[in-house]
């Protein structure tokens, strides 16, 4: 790896990605000079990976859907996170994350010491009010999601004015996690006595790929796990953190996302393919999940 010219530069090294096992990373700041903030925009094929504790913060923003599994900070996360969700690790946590699909990723590294900066000046040397920045799955923040996106378009921009953004995005996330970390929670560990089973799980997930295109009912989808309709609902919610029909929507976004990319395919024709009942109602859900219309996700990301 070519040594960065800059000084005081945040590298990948000091992150805890140690393995590159599954993970491709199609762009990172390394080497631009950015002192506040490390970033890299990867795609990720399914794998299990355990990282150390982390010395930053460490935000995931999601551009593509994802199933995982991911305990940190002695809590456990399992199910689905659509494009914008989150996972923000705090400092001094270690975790272990299992994504089960191929999926798209901006990991961003702010840190430890931008936030005590930032603490500082907002709740001066006593820190009184301030709370403690604690490690969530599934954080859904529009404003957060905004600036971290900001910073994916930064990885872009000329290295001279990408260092100034980058450094101006530092804080400005810095901020805006301070100021919201009391209402950001993260979910209790989840209880395993009313979950799906692997098999059941993996039977009716599989059904509901296979069959993304048609109108799916609950019984059909309970009888892929052996189950009566309220079983499957309490333990599907359980295992996945979303309900048949959320899980549906986002598995359909997530197929209209990969024919959305690189294709001119008309939108009527994905949102057949992908099972919505019209363009108005693959539109509307898919500004619903990802943020943009079809369209906009076409042109702005693709």
């Amino acid at each position: 790896m070519e040594k960065s010219p800059f000084t005081s530069t945040f590298l990948r090294h000091d992150t805890p990605f140690h393995r590159e096992d599954g993970i491709t990373v199609l762009k990172s700041s390394e080497g631009l000079g950015w002192a506040s903030l490390y970033s890299q925009l990867t795609v990720e094929e399914p794998h299990d990976t355990v990282c150390s504790a982390v010395q930053d913060i460490w935000f995931v923003l999601q551009i593509q859907p994802v199933n995982l599994w991911r305990r940190t900070g002695g809590k456990q996360f399992q199910g689905v996170l659509a494009p914008d969700s989150m996972v923000l690790t705090g400092a001094g946590d270690a975790s272990r994350t299992v994504i089960a699909n191929k999926t798209e990723a901006l990991h961003v590294f702010v840190k430890s010491a931008t936030f005590e900066e930032v603490a500082h000046e907002m709740f001066g040397a006593s820190g009184a009010g301030q709370e403690e920045i604690a490690s969530v799955v599934g954080l859904e923040d529009r404003a957060l999601s905004l600036l971290l996106r900001s910073v994916k378009q930064t990885l872009d921009d000329p290295w001279d004015v990408a260092r100034l953004k980058a450094d101006y995005l530092a804080h400005a996330i810095a901020a805006h996690t301070l100021r919201n970390a009391a209402s950001w929670r993260g979910r209790p560990e989840q209880e395993t006595k009313y979950r799906l089973g692997t098999y059941q799980l993996k039977a009716v997930t599989e059904y509901l790929e296979a069959n993304l295109s048609a109108s799916l009912h609950l019984d059909d989808l309970a009888a892929a796990a052996n189950l009566g309709r309220t079983a499957f609902l309490q333990q599907f919610k359980a295992s996945t953190g979303q309900t048949p029909h959320q899980y549906l929507m986002a598995a359909r976004v997530r197929k209209a996302c990969e024919l959305l990319k690189g294709s001119a395919v008309p939108l009527s024709d994905i949102a057949y393919a992908c099972g919505f009942a019209d363009q108005a109602h693959f539109s509307t859900t898919f500004k619903r999940i990802v943020g943009v219309t079809p369209s906009q996700y076409r042109r702005e990301f693709f």
